[in-house]
């Protein structure tokens, strides 16, 4: 009987955990997979960009990264500029490809800070 619950509590324990990777990372990105951007116009004129792993809908990005509120980047060359950035760092295998104040600094994308 104490054979069965350890045994139980493992496998629990385990598919818990397989579980949990499965949801940190919902789209498992390759190398070979195909990943592309397109920019659109949004909000107040401004610009924002769209990534697509295999033509699918990865990331919808209408406002800046790491900038509080919603204010979409003032050029395209900006918001190329980042979903450059997001595309290298999806195929370095960085998830989430997140993006901050100080890369956006170096970059010189102009936003309100």
């Amino acid at each position: 009987m104490a054979k069965w619950i350890l045994s139980s509590i493992v496998i629990i324990v385990v598919l818990l955990g397989v579980g949990s990777v499965a949801l940190a990372h919902p789209l498992n990105v390759q190398t070979k997979d195909s990943i592309s951007f397109h920019l659109f116009i949004g909000e107040d004129n401004t610009v924002g960009y769209d990534i697509f792993v295999n033509q699918k809908l990865f990331i919808h990005q209408p406002s800046i990264p790491g900038i509080p509120g919603k204010s979409g980047f003032i050029s395209k060359a900006d918001a190329e500029t980042v979903a450059k950035l997001v595309v290298k760092k999806i195929q370095s295998g960085i998830m989430p490809p997140t993006v901050d104040v100080t890369e956006l600094d170096s970059l010189q994308i102009k936003h309100r800070k």
